[in-house]
């Protein structure tokens, strides 16, 4: 599996873990700019792009159908990284159910 993260603050990593993201997620909840935001892609076939931004705000776009944008208001950091984990662990299928 390929993925990757970047950052709007301008950071990029290859082979991303779920630890590496848990990092990436506290640097966002500290910062200052409220219009901060990152995504993690994983490559199957395809992208598939998980972007969030400081106010809990996630985008999703899968490999099905990439013309579309799915959004989700979370409450919480903790429902932010099991997304992400389901993400890096590719069940995009259950991923999705949660746009839903």
């Amino acid at each position: 599996m390929e993925n990757y993260l970047q950052t709007l603050w301008g950071d990029s990593f290859e082979n991303v873990t779920s630890e590496k993201v848990k990092s990436i997620i506290s640097d966002l909840k500290n910062s200052d700019d409220e219009h901060e935001l990152f995504w993690v892609s994983v490559i199957l076939n395809d992208e598939n792009i998980l972007e969030i931004n400081k106010n809990l705000k996630v985008i999703g776009i899968f490999e099905d159908d990439p013309e579309k944008q799915y959004i989700l208001q979370l409450k919480t950091w903790k429902e932010a990284e099991q997304l992400f984990e389901l993400l890096l662990n590719e069940n995009i299928e259950r991923l999705k159910k949660h746009f839903t």
